[in-house]
């Protein structure tokens, strides 16, 4: 009789416990909710020849170099002023090859990872916002990643949701002293984008300012959190180095693309709504950055500020990668109640359809 009590009392206990950690009805509620609206956006709004439904919209764009990578690898050198694959990094492409090789599509494959990394993104963005914030808050902080116009990506074939994964959850394994999950998770960040080695410096923010001494716990930390991306961009350099000659032609070879710099934007209108998306989500950071962790004060500013330079179109994405931004927002619409948060996040829906 002891035993058959207590094995649901057990079974209980460890649903609360999974509960406490993150909360899966409202994760899943917006993450099932804002899938909908995008796919529909994407593959009917958005078709070649409405109202059939196109899946090609779930991975044009960059989503065509990672289905290009994953079907063919990133062969030969790129060539002066043409575009190539050499820009993008390969732990998607690699994730997407895994799911065809067990009978997946590539199309299909791209898009389920992207979005079962978004849920498990959108998880770690709760749970670091309640820790820092409110629940409420980051209930808020987790629809406005999922909703934000910028956020369209997420449901296409491209490294975004995987990207912001790695970077939340690396925040919150350090968090919680668990520097060895801490710095897998940076990998997985640093291996998504060629930007991605930004996570792993602003870790370093992070543990120098948790731990103040400089003693060993200190240097065993730095390494185990920092230590997986650093080998990775080594080994990756070292690729790039032994196929192109170049060691950086990540970055070199993105100069055959068209940019537009801040500057320039407003001749642009893309580049203009990018930089106004931008603004929209930094604003709430900055007017409460005295709260802010310096760490991610780090993370927010080497996210952004390099394509104002480099290149603004794309910076919306960037943004809603940036989870400090989301997670400000969120205290921010805390602050100003629930009428205002519901109707500021439905007009970000109705901004993904237009």
């Amino acid at each position: 009789m002891a035993t058959s009590v207590s094995e649901p009392t057990q079974a209980r206990r460890a649903a609360d416990r999974l509960l406490q950690l993150v909360p899966w009805r409202p994760v899943l509620l917006a993450w099932a909710a804002s899938r909908v609206l995008t796919v529909f956006v994407l593959m009917v709004l958005g078709a070649r020849n409405p109202p059939h439904p196109d899946i090609t919209r779930m991975v044009m764009w960059d989503g065509g170099w990672y289905q290009l990578i994953a079907t063919h690898g990133y062969g030969a050198p790129p060539v002066a002023g043409v575009w190539s694959v050499w820009p993008f990094f390969p732990l998607y492409p690699v994730l997407v090859s895994g799911l065809h090789l067990l009978g997946s599509p590539y199309s299909f494959a791209q898009v389920v990872v992207a979005n079962a990394a978004l849920l498990v993104a959108l998880a770690g963005v709760w749970r670091l916002a309640r820790r820092h914030v409110s629940a409420t808050a980051a209930g808020y902080a987790v629809w406005i990643t999922a909703l934000f116009p910028g956020a369209i990506t997420f449901t296409m074939g491209y490294p975004d949701s995987l990207f912001l994964a790695g970077a939340v959850w690396a925040f919150v394994f350090l968090e919680e002293r668990r520097p060895v999950a801490c710095g897998l998770a940076a990998l997985v960040a640093t291996a998504s984008r060629p930007n991605g080695f930004v996570v792993a410096i602003s870790l370093v923010v992070a543990v120098v300012v948790q731990h103040r001494r400089r003693d060993r716990e200190q240097a065993r930390t730095l390494a185990a959190v920092v230590g997986p991306s650093a080998l990775f961009l080594v080994v990756w350099m070292g690729v790039c180095w032994y196929h192109t000659g170049d060691p950086l032609v990540f970055f070199s070879a993105k100069s055959a693309w068209v940019e537009y710099t801040l500057v320039e934007a407003p001749t642009y209108l893309p580049a203009s709504l990018h930089v106004l998306m931008a603004v929209l989500l930094v604003l709430p950071f900055v007017l409460s950055i005295r709260r802010q962790p310096p760490a991610w004060i780090v993370l927010v500013a080497l996210s952004l500020l390099p394509s104002l330079a480099l290149g603004v179109v794309g910076l919306g994405r960037y943004a809603v990668q940036c989870f400090p931004l989301a997670i400000a927002a969120g205290a921010l619409l805390d602050r100003w109640g629930a009428r205002a948060a519901r109707l500021l996040i439905a007009g970000s829906a109705a901004a993904i359809v237009g």
